[in-house]
């Protein structure tokens, strides 16, 4: 037995003064908001931002250290990968360091423009041979979505896949380096240059054969998502084999994606750092652009006018290869574009682009076909539903002197009781950041008072008129208590989670993984099958986060109380015959619209009374 009420943190970050901090070398201090409003939050998380990499190990995979320095990202483009450098990179020689190297937003540009159209032009190239998988461009980043212990086997193969020729094995080279050969060491300094870039672009356009002169009835293919869960499926699946997941490295903390479709988005590999922190990233790098007058970069050629139906070429712009007039049809803007030079003479005019090479035998080809496989069952089976929920928001939670927190866990508990008749363990992260390396916590909300508000609404809801909410106001305001007192403990480091955790890792070193007899219990277990999976999202900026459901007949809920209305990303899995998300979506919204009847029925009583 433990009492949370005794344990102490003594390593609170301390109230420093900004002045004390070199601005040249440190971000500015992040504090607290909501109920840890105002209190100076670890700043730590952000060294993970840039190089983290989750390494693959059949046992446990391993976070490779941030302190490791770079100047390279990563560009995939059509399945294919290339580095680019940004300048010099300190791991080449961390003595000399030359400013003039660095390239600036211009130079950047021109570089993924030479990746972007060599990429195409490579993969036109592979289609129109039609030629069998072994002799294309290999899915290797179909690796990264394969299960971990899985990519662990495959990631020793690959790293041992270099120059040396197994007796009658048969390996094939891809990507060609300057020099047009490989190096025996090929696939390890392919993997080393992806853990050690700053983060991964991910340039997203589908292909077609025809080189930009399709025929008549058959466009260019085009992935134009319906609706916003659509867009948010492929930032965060990238869409199956078919269209983008090969063109992802899941195991990179930071995936930038960019899509020729206007879908953008970042891809985050949780275990590095949490999602409310890269928000609020995101959040302030959209507020510099919005504060600071960007420039719009030249592009290639103008757009045609009806005043004239000839482009006008700009002599000057960064994309006009040897000062050669590039016409609107070799315009990445335009339908028709076509490539006019090879791939390989598109790069090797760059000195600071290097395609990535691998060497695959036969073993890889047909763990690649497999990884495929299961990748486009994963992504099929994954459902994701957004729901903009337009009738309040915050305001209105707020003008009840409630807690919009507690008040969203208390509708979702609701939905979930609807739909299964049943509650279940529920999770909500709570950031720790207030704690020196701290990290988040579980805010549980599936409570007795939460039960017992629950079976009044649901007899209250039998009834007929406007008092029928009468007589659930109490266990409503019992309920709200609860979750309120339940998040505050919790932030401060009171929540039974995390000390259970480590009581159960330090069990396993005393005692030989012989895990106490509690540890084994089946209502252990059951306390940890977050069925219902959760977290608080909040951002003003319009960005949409979403996530996966945390187990097979469960569901992920993200939620963004704004000011007049709540966005909520649900998601579950569609071979689970027991959950839907849309159902989930659409009960949620019931629920809520119910709650806002028995808050206005709730201050017409007190108002009565006064």
């Amino acid at each position: 037995m433990v009492c949370f009420k005794e344990v102490h943190f003594s390593k609170q970050i301390p109230q420093i003064p900004l002045t004390k901090f070199n601005p040249r070398q440190t971000l500015k201090q992040d504090f607290g908001s909501g109920h840890g409003k105002g209190k100076p939050l670890c700043m730590e998380t952000y060294k993970n931002f840039f190089h983290s990499y989750r390494m693959p190990h059949e046992d446990m995979d391993r976070l490779l250290p941030q302190s490791r320095r770079s100047n390279h990202i990563v560009v995939a483009s059509c399945n294919q990968f290339y580095v680019l450098r940004l300048g010099q990179d300190p791991l080449e020689n961390p003595y000399r360091k030359d400013a003039s190297s660095q390239l600036n937003e211009s130079s950047i540009f021109d570089q993924l423009l030479r990746i972007y159209r060599s990429s195409r032009e490579r993969a036109k190239r592979e289609l129109l041979a039609n030629g069998d998988s072994s002799t294309k461009t290999p899915k290797v980043g179909l690796f990264t979505s394969e299960n971990r212990k899985t990519w662990a086997r495959l990631h020793k193969k690959l790293s041992h896949c270099n120059g040396n020729m197994e007796l009658g094995g048969k390996q094939t080279s891809f990507q060609s380096s300057r020099s047009g050969s490989s190096s025996p060491n090929t696939n390890t300094e392919s993997l080393r240059l992806i853990e050690d870039c700053l983060f991964v672009m991910c340039l997203d356009s589908l292909v077609s054969p025809t080189n930009g002169a399709c025929p008549p009835g058959r466009p260019e293919p085009s992935y134009d998502p319906e609706t916003d869960a659509d867009a948010a499926s492929i930032i965060l699946t990238g869409g199956g084999s078919h269209k983008f997941t090969a063109n992802r490295w899941f195991d990179k903390f930071l995936q930038i994606i960019v899509g020729r479709d206007g879908v953008c988005g970042i891809n985050i590999e949780h275990s590095a750092s949490e999602g409310i922190t890269v928000l609020r990233f995101l959040e302030e790098f959209l507020q510099f652009i919005r504060s600071n007058s960007i420039q719009k970069l030249d592009t290639t050629a103008k757009r045609f006018t009806e005043e004239n139906s000839n482009p006008t070429i700009n002599h000057q712009s960064t994309f006009s290869y040897n000062q050669k007039v590039i016409p609107a049809s070799d315009s990445i803007t335009s339908p028709a574009y076509r490539e006019p030079k090879s791939p390989s003479a598109l790069l090797q005019e760059s000195d600071k682009i290097t395609p990535l090479m691998w060497i695959i035998d036969d073993e890889l080809h047909e763990a690649i076909r497999e990884a495929e496989i299961r990748a486009d069952k994963l992504v099929e089976n994954f459902s994701l539903h957004i729901l903009k929920f337009v009738h309040f928001g915050r305001k209105f939670i707020k003008s009840q002197s409630l807690s919009p927190d507690a008040f969203v866990q208390l509708a979702l508990q609701y939905t979930f009781f609807k739909l299964h008749g049943y509650l279940v363990s529920t999770y909500e992260s709570a950031s720790l950041r207030q704690f020196r390396l701290g990290r988040v916590d579980n805010i549980r909300a599936n409570t007795c008072e939460a039960y017992a508000w629950i079976q009044t609404m649901l007899a209250c809801k039998e009834r007929a008129g406007l008092q029928r909410w009468s007589g659930a106001e109490e266990s409503f305001a019992r309920a709200i208590t609860k979750q309120v007192e339940i998040l505050k403990y919790t932030i401060v480091g009171g929540g039974p989670d995390n000390h259970l955790l480590a009581l159960r890792q330090l069990a396993k070193i005393r005692y030989d993984d012989e895990l106490p007899q509690m540890f084994l219990d089946p209502s252990y277990r059951e306390f940890l099958n977050f069925r219902l999976s959760t977290s608080q999202l909040p951002n003003e900026s319009g960005i949409t986060v979403g996530y996966g459901a945390v187990t097979p007949d469960g569901y992920g809920c993200s939620y963004n109380p704004c000011e007049d209305r709540v966005i909520f990303c649900v998601s579950s899995f569609a071979d689970c015959p027991t959950t839907s998300s849309s159902k989930f979506a659409a009960t949620l919204q019931e629920s809520l619209l119910e709650m806002q009847e028995l808050c206005l029925a709730r201050a017409g009583a007190q108002q009565t009374c006064r």
